[in-house]
């Protein structure tokens, strides 16, 4: 087996090296699993991360890029009220009869600018008028 002087000198090589968002720092020692390695991330963060798991593209920054996914998921609906408004339970019930059923075996689809946003569909329809539903044409 290669004592531990051999073995960080071989991982040296992979200082400087980026993978994803992360860039090596250096290889400083090992556990069961291997080398644990000290990365600097796009975002400014240092992190503590098995060498492996960069290497391999297991992991690819210090968590800022899931962060940013979510924040990015989660502005689309802004306001958590707006899952309850009539036009956009509208939206949604009409979205999913397009997707499956009767509406799906007839070929009935939804727009795609629709269908990929409910901004684009409440742009088209504007508020819901009051004890009125929403319904495909030729029922």
């Amino acid at each position: 087996m290669k004592s531990l002087k051999n073995r960080l000198k071989f991982h040296k090589k992979y200082e400087g090296k980026k993978y994803g968002r992360l860039t090596v720092i250096g290889v400083y020692g090992f556990n069961k699993y291997g080398a644990i390695g000290t990365f600097s991330c796009e975002c400014g963060n240092i992190k503590e991360i098995q060498l492996t798991s960069v290497t391999g593209g297991d992991t690819t920054s210090c968590g800022c890029y899931f962060s940013e996914r979510l924040a990015k998921r989660n502005r689309r609906y802004e306001d958590v009220n707006l899952i309850k408004t009539k036009e956009y339970l509208t939206w949604n019930y009409a979205k999913s009869r397009c997707k499956r059923g009767m509406y799906k075996k007839k070929g009935i689809k939804m727009c795609e600018s629709w269908l990929n946003s409910f901004e684009a569909f409440y742009e088209d329809m504007g508020d819901a008028p009051s004890k009125k539903t929403f319904h495909r044409k030729n029922r």
